[in-house]
């Protein structure tokens, strides 16, 4: 009884380990499913004739036939012929007697099962179960009757052949059975999750289609309008310089905003090197000093020195910056934004605190959303960007904030391995 659940479990094993281990990989080689599924089966069948449920006129039992059967109907013709050879190697290297009537069982039961496999494939779920398990419960029968005749002396029928008849083959149709249940399920299963991330694509290319048609629109609205009033009143093409610095920065706009699509979509390749962090963020902090100035907006820093990462200077830059920019338009009428930078067990960690407008519960949870943003003119794309190079770089990015308080921005960087070793020793 054990050996028969034992068998059961190999079975299963080998259905799920193909499924998980191999076909629900991301960007898996297909050319290499009937290669892989040839080899996990082989597996299989030497675990199942390694522990036989019974012994019955000198021929061992077990259920290596529904492996065949699974490899035949799934894996094709020439996977059911490799696994049927397979087979009767590994019988060859367990040794026994009657090795010959064992090589003319498993071949005629490759034959059984390749005539009727053909249309298998076409079937739906509820007609493969049926056709499997019919098979399978065939297969079983068939194998007592040829071992009935290829063997003279046990040419009697007795009611105990009938017997073992019945329940070999009912072992190996409820066995099917359930084995075909889990991989037309686990199948099933694959299909719809694909459908859905397909869905998921077109609707996100969907909405993505609408936001650049809605941002560009607007800026687009105002070039067209001064052009079209430059042509039809000369009056107005005497002040084409007045109106050329509002031309330029809409289309300035423009180029932004689908520089922001851009970077987000399709973001270039890291740089990565050493970088020392406190320098890094001196850095950013001038770069962005003068925008501060024009919104009457103080940045006081407090960082350790010496602490250093492995980071795109280009995207470390752009992350501080975007991050120091909505803490300064987070306050309108001016204010004094925090900038702090320490070390924490293995982590660095940046702190952006301003004492802006803040927002409420709800608007925090959908920052970061798709094209949600809580700037009038905002896109939302900005604060995605800064979670996928903190991403890149496994590193968190939180954020607290209370509506009239302000908002304060935790990043958490991992520390170059030379700079956790030096805080060890």
């Amino acid at each position: 009884m054990s050996h028969l659940l034992l068998n059961v479990l190999i079975i299963w094993a080998c259905i799920f380990l193909y499924q998980v281990l191999w076909l629900d990989r991301l960007n898996h080689n297909i050319k290499l499913d009937k290669p892989v599924l040839t080899g996990v089966l082989a597996i299989g069948l030497t675990g199942c004739m390694s522990f036989q449920i019974c012994s019955f006129q000198e021929y061992l039992f077990d259920l290596r036939g529904v492996l065949l059967i699974i490899g035949s109907l799934y894996g094709g013709i020439f996977v059911g012929l490799i696994l049927s050879v397979f087979t009767i190697l590994v019988r060859v290297l367990q040794g026994g007697a009657e090795l010959w009537s064992m090589v003319i069982i498993v071949m005629l039961g490759w034959m059984f099962i390749s005539y009727f496999g053909r249309k298998y494939r076409l079937l739906p779920m509820k007609k493969k179960l049926l056709a499997g398990t019919l098979l399978a419960g065939c297969v079983g029968e068939l194998i007592i009757v040829l071992i009935y005749l290829l063997r003279p002396e046990y040419s009697h029928w007795s009611f105990r052949m009938v017997c073992h008849m019945l329940i070999f083959g009912l072992l190996h149709a409820v066995c099917a059975y359930m084995s075909i249940y889990f991989i037309e399920k686990m199948n099933e299963n694959s299909i719809m999750k694909a459908e859905i991330q397909q869905k998921e694509k077109m609707q996100m290319l969907g909405e993505l289609a609408a936001s650049v048609a809605h941002e560009i629109r607007n800026p687009m609205t105002v070039v067209r309008g001064f052009m079209q009033l430059m042509n039809t009143h000369s009056t107005a093409l005497k002040r084409f310089n007045d109106y050329a610095p509002l031309i330029i920065e809409e289309l300035d706009r423009v180029e932004s905003i689908l520089s922001d699509y851009l970077s987000f979509a399709k973001p270039h390749d890291s740089a990565w090197e050493k970088l020392n962090l406190s320098e890094q963020m001196s850095q950013a902090v001038e770069l962005v000093k003068p925008y501060a100035n024009m919104h009457h907006v103080e940045i006081q820093t407090c960082w350790q020195t010496a602490l250093t990462i492995y980071f795109d200077r280009k995207k470390l830059r752009q992350l501080i910056v975007n991050l120091i920019k909505n803490g300064i338009e987070a306050m309108p009428d001016g204010g004094k934004l925090h900038l702090e930078l320490y070390r924490e067990d293995d982590h660095a960690i940046i702190r952006i605190l301003d004492e802006g407008i803040g927002m409420s519960e709800e608007e925090l949870k959908r920052l970061g959303s798709l094209f949600y943003s809580t700037k009038t003119k905002g896109t939302g794309i900005g604060i995605m960007i800064c979670y996928k190079i903190i991403e890149t770089a496994n590193g968190t990015l939180q954020l607290q904030s209370e509506k009239g308080k302000g908002t304060t921005v935790t990043i958490r960087l991992p520390l170059s391995v030379q700079e956790r070793m030096g805080k060890k020793t």
